[in-house]
């Protein structure tokens, strides 16, 4: 579907929601632990972000306006850096061999 929006536009909120994506990812480890939980379960749930916001891109594909699709999939890239932050902990020695291969499994299971 083709939407007739300025380029400059367009790039001004790609940049707007990487920028979001960016502070989100930095103010991470300082939100409540509601945001921030333990391993495993932070990985599950930025996974289950990820599946949210692929049916969200998925359900708002072919609305009249962008803005709302965009929103999903800055949601989508927010979680999922936030799940390549707590898989790149694990993969630099942050977490024991034993709990890093269960976290990658379970990953590569749900994901």
């Amino acid at each position: 579907q083709r939407f007739e929006i300025n380029p400059t536009a367009v790039g001004i909120l790609v940049a707007a929601g990487s920028l979001g994506t960016l502070v989100y990812i930095l103010i991470l480890p300082s939100l409540p632990a509601a945001f921030n939980q333990r391993r495993p379960t932070n990985l599950l749930i930025s996974y289950t972000g990820m599946f949210l916001g692929w049916m969200g891109m998925l359900g708002l594909m072919y609305q009249p306006q962008p803005a709302a699709f965009l929103m999903a999939v800055y949601f989508f890239q927010a979680v999922s850096g936030a799940s390549q932050i707590v898989m790149l902990e694990c993969l630099t020695g942050v977490c024991s061999s034993e709990s890093s291969a269960k976290i990658l499994g379970l990953s590569e299971m749900v994901g």
